[in-house]
């Protein structure tokens, strides 16, 4: 019976447990672990990945570039598709950071937009902010961060839509609604979005307006307000919603409410009232953006004087000791009683604020024999600060400082404090010599400082305005640097400065080298010998002195080609940074560059997107002689980086051979690339002798429709060739008023200033454009355009221009094709009815971050064109009359004192001085500015003919250039200008050889 019992019980463990189960259990056991081995071996696979690419990541950015080479960007991208967020945006960030986003990283960067992590989303989006309208098919991933909630980078997408504008993907239906709907996620970026919008965002003003008095958040009421202060709208629709917002805001909010205020009405009793109380209080929150405001009001801001000067001197939260007092230095400080207040505060010792008010005043008060008095006998108080200021305030009064000039010999012969000394140099400089008999002296006295002999402490920063030196701020290095620049801009020539620029080329100290290198390249032929120097200084890591170094080699006389052999031998190395430099180097050579060719040929070929297109763009300035790399350039078109071809393509029209190789590139270019490269071989189709109305139609046809080529590459080239069609006048106007992007306006206001008929429908649109000051991020894209427009805003700018040639000038890091929208409508109306435009003098100082010295200079010249009309301009136009400016920006000084001239009679004529400028040993710039104006002038002064025909051989190549434009103001038929022009066609600067067609062109010779 047992037997029998036992016997299924064992019958049924055997099937059911026993050694079978055994073998079950300790295989799923190691199944488990396999599984956890195998995870483990990912994880740790992944993780060693990470470290791969993070290492890889570092090493890229490591390195001295502004492009990234194919490889590296093959990293990069391997790089967005990483596990570890930190790795992911890191590679984003780095991809936009080096100026190497294209058209083809759109998609990845539109992956990225959606990233989980925050950091990930907003290093793409910088990405697409960065490409602008190049980045249209990324709309829908943006518009879908907008609509999460709790979302960061909601602010950055609005910019980002802002910049990239209307494209097939329309934002615009998607903000307006966020802007209507107070519980969307978006609302606040939405409302601040629709400000780069501008006229194109119809519907959006309503919803502004409204916003003011129903936004239960003060800060989306505020973003509203300064939104609606870059619209045309009626001040009585907006004024009491704003008064009423300015009530009940306080602290940073209130500040930005009350600068939109400013704007609708700038001597409203609320606004005095807000300011007042604000800069009584003194929080430090939001006094420094009330007192700009308050600054901006000019006359209405009167009643505030007292609070001004109580607050002069005051520092900030930063520890450094710098005043509320420093917007003197860039607003209009037009106020009555101001300066004088200044004046009696700088006399008063006891006054806290004696120091600060006796730097002040040479930023605000007139230089007439009160104040000039005053700062001489305070250059020699015993408190150094107070010697120092007065220095400073000297330099900032420039040239109106003449009086002064013994004074300031002494400082530097007696004064042992070395930025006391550093300032009087400074000062020196910006006056210029006011005899010449006195120059001599200026530069012995100069020359003959010992900068070892003076105290060495750099005292209390902020309080003297002397120019910092990165690393370092010893008496030494200010002293030694300043008396360069001085030098540079007194008399670059004179064998002292010469010799003491030579040894302080030697030194290792960036600062003080790029500052021998600025009067190097200032005086020109007498420097012809440092060209070898030179030359090894592009190939340095320091910040400046490689650009400035291949700068410099462009302006020294090119007839000795020393330096030729250590740039070859830069081309030949191993380091991508020199290699590039030194091809640019080789292009600013031209036609003598041609032994170079076979080099630059063989450097199109390097993996580095920057030494390929610096090569291709050397090559492109030798002309006619680098013949032999057409074949070369051709096959670049399939290079597969954008600004290669894009650079291959102009060097085909520069070199100026039409073969069928050339040609054939051309045209296929033209019909299936990138805009940038369509745009490029467009314009060479036209320098080859191609029609430039069926260039224009080709482009069209094959460019996006919403694109900026379509206006630009279309209706400009037939344009420049001399087409005035009506039928382009409409596509202008509604682009102007509806382009879907700031570029694609911009490009419409350029063309409109070309065409200039019938100005009854052009001057409404381009003054409602000015009026629409919708900025963005538009300050960033650097564009080369907005320099050369302002020296030259009546000639066609998309052709004959080197944009790597400029760069290597201006140090412009990502150089691109297109202008500020306002900048171009400035420059537009200038052509098209300059005395209507004392309407907009006011926008002379509307501050933006996009503000350069060259945009300024670009309004001067429309000022000076509108005449006594723009009287209302004239305060600030003598504040930059006066304005101490570095050597190369000294033309500034000059185009605000011609456009004085000729607003207001009373005013004595520049005739005589712009003749001597333009020829005597002063910067370059000043000198290009001289020849410009008497173009201006339509060379009118007595010998004005003479000294341009003369300042068409200068070694400066901006002065020659400036003289050929000037040439065609020249009488018809003069043989001495002609003669000139057709001997400029041939030169070697390509913006020189367009410059004498035109001119040419309209002397009517052809």
């Amino acid at each position: 019976m047992r037997a029998r019992a036992v016997a299924p019980g064992k019958c049924v463990f055997a099937k059911f447990g026993g050694p079978s189960m055994a073998r079950v259990v300790r295989r799923l056991a190691w199944l488990v672990a396999g599984c956890l081995g195998l995870a483990l071996c990912i994880f740790l696979g992944g993780l060693a990945m990470s470290f791969k690419h993070a290492w890889s990541l570092s090493r890229i950015a490591a390195q001295e570039r502004d492009l990234l080479t194919r490889s590296e960007r093959a990293t990069v991208h391997a790089c967005m598709q990483d596990q570890h967020p930190a790795v992911r945006a890191q590679a984003f960030q780095l991809l936009w950071s080096t100026g190497s986003c294209s058209e083809g990283d759109v998609p990845a960067l539109a992956r990225g937009v959606l990233d989980a992590d925050e950091k990930v989303g907003s290093a793409a989006i910088q990405g697409l902010l960065h490409l602008s309208i190049a980045a249209d098919r990324a709309v829908p991933q943006l518009l879908e961060v907008l609509a999460r909630p709790q979302d960061p980078p909601h602010w950055i997408a609005g910019l980002a839509l802002g910049a990239i504008g209307r494209g097939e993907a329309d934002p615009v239906p998607a903000l307006l609604a966020a802007a209507r709907d107070r519980q969307a996620p978006a609302h606040a970026a939405a409302i601040s979005a629709l400000t780069y919008f501008g006229r194109t965002a119809e519907g959006a003003v309503p919803i502004l307006i409204a916003a003011l008095g129903t936004e239960e958040r003060d800060e989306v009421a505020a973003a509203a307000a300064a939104a609606l202060a870059n619209w045309d709208v009626d001040p009585a629709e907006v004024l009491e919603p704003l008064r009423a917002l300015c009530r009940r805001t306080e602290g940073q909010t209130r500040a930005g409410v009350v600068g939109a205020l400013a704007h609708f009405a700038p001597g409203d009793p609320e606004v005095l009232r807000v300011l007042a109380a604000d800069l009584a209080a003194f929080d430090a929150d939001r006094s420094c953006n009330d007192l700009a405001t308050a600054l901006e009001l000019g006359p209405a801001a009167g009643p505030l004087v007292p609070l001004l000067l109580h607050r002069v001197g005051d520092p900030t939260t930063d520890g450094k000791g710098s005043s509320w007092s420093s917007p003197f230095s860039w607003t209009q400080a037009t106020i009555p009683g101001l300066w004088e207040g200044l004046l009696a505060l700088a006399r008063d010792p006891a006054q806290p604020a004696h120091t600060a008010a006796v730097r002040e005043l040479g930023k605000i008060a007139p230089a007439n024999a009160e104040v000039l008095d005053f700062l001489t006998q305070a250059t020699g108080d015993p408190d150094v600060a107070v010697r120092r200021g007065a220095l400073g305030a000297l330099r900032d009064l420039g040239d109106e400082a003449a009086p002064t000039t013994p004074t300031l010999l002494a400082r530097i012969g007696t004064d042992a404090d070395g930025v006391a000394v550093a300032l009087a140099v400074e000062a020196l400089g910006a006056i210029g010599p006011a005899e010449p008999g006195r120059l001599p002296a200026i530069v012995t006295a100069i020359c003959g400082i010992d900068p070892t002999t003076l105290d060495a402490s750099p005292g209390p920063a902020g309080v003297t305005g002397a120019p910092r030196i990165p690393g370092g701020n010893s008496s030494d290095d200010l002293v030694r640097r300043s008396r360069l620049l001085a030098l540079a801009a007194l008399a670059p020539g004179d064998p002292r400065a010469l010799a003491l620029a030579r040894r302080e080329l030697g030194c290792n100290r960036d600062p003080i080298q790029s500052a021998a290198i600025i009067l190097l390249a200032e005086a020109g032929a007498a420097a012809t010998d440092q060209t070898p120097a030179l030359a090894l200084r592009t190939a340095l890591w320091y910040p400046w002195s490689p650009g400035l170094a291949v700068d410099a080699i462009g302006r020294i006389d090119r007839r000795d080609l020393t330096g030729m052999e250590a740039l070859l031998g830069h081309l030949r190395g191993d380091r991508a940074s020199a290699r590039r430099r030194a091809a640019e180097a080789l292009g600013t050579y031209g036609p003598a560059a041609a032994r170079a060719a076979a080099d630059l040929i063989a450097a199109l070929d390097h993996e580095s997107p920057g030494v390929a297109a610096a090569a291709a763009t050397a090559l492109g300035e030798i002309g006619p002689r680098a013949r032999s790399a057409i074949p070369r350039l051709a096959r670049l078109l399939d290079a597969g980086v954008p600004q290669v071809a894009a650079a291959a393509m102009r060097a085909l029209g520069h070199i100026g051979v039409a073969d069928a190789t050339c040609l054939g590139a051309l045209a296929s270019a033209i019909r299936d690339s990138p805009e940038e490269v369509r745009a490029a071989a467009g314009a060479s189709l036209v320098l080859l002798g191609a029609d430039a109305a069926d260039v224009g139609r080709e482009l069209a046809q094959t460019a996006r429709p919403w694109s900026p080529s379509v206006v630009r590459w279309g209706w400009i080239v037939r344009v420049a060739a001399g087409e005035r069609s009506p039928a382009a006048l409409p596509h202008l106007v509604a682009a102007l008023e509806r382009g879907r992007s700031w570029e694609e306006r911009s490009a419409a206001a350029t063309a409109l200033a070309d065409l200039a008929t019938p100005a009854d429908v052009v001057v409404p649109a381009l003054k409602r454009a000015v009026r629409n000051l919708v900025h963005g991020y538009a300050w960033q894209y650097q564009s080369f355009y907005r320099r050369v427009i302002a020296r030259c805003a009546d000639e066609p700018m998309w052709v004959g221009e080197n944009p790597l040639r400029l760069r290597s000038r201006f140090r412009i890091s990502t150089p691109r094709d297109e202008t500020l929208p306002w900048e171009s409508a400035f420059a537009a109306l200038r052509r098209v009815s300059p005395t209507d435009f004392a309407a907009l003098a006011a926008g002379f100082d509307l501050p933006s971050p996009g503000y350069a010295e060259e945009d300024r200079e670009t309004m001067m010249r429309a000022l000076a064109c509108a005449g006594p009309a723009a009287r209302a301009a004239l305060p600030r136009l003598r504040l930059y009359a006066r304005k101490s400016i570095p050597p190369s920006n000294s033309s500034l000084r000059l185009w605000a004192r011609w456009a004085v001239a000729q607003i207001d009679a009373a005013e004595p004529g520049l005739g005589p001085e712009l003749v001597g400028l333009a020829t005597a040993c002063r910067p370059a710039a000043a000198r290009a500015a001289a020849v410009a104006i008497l173009g201006e002038m339509a060379l009118a002064p007595a010998g004005a003919l003479a000294t341009v025909l003369a300042a068409s051989d200068d070694s400066d190549p901006w002065v020659r250039l400036a003289a050929v434009r000037a040439l065609a103001a020249a009488p018809a038929g003069d043989p001495q200008a002609i003669a000139v022009l057709n001997r400029a066609v041939d030169q070697d600067l390509a913006a020189v050889r367009h410059a004498a067609r035109t001119s040419r062109a309209r002397l009517g010779v052809r």
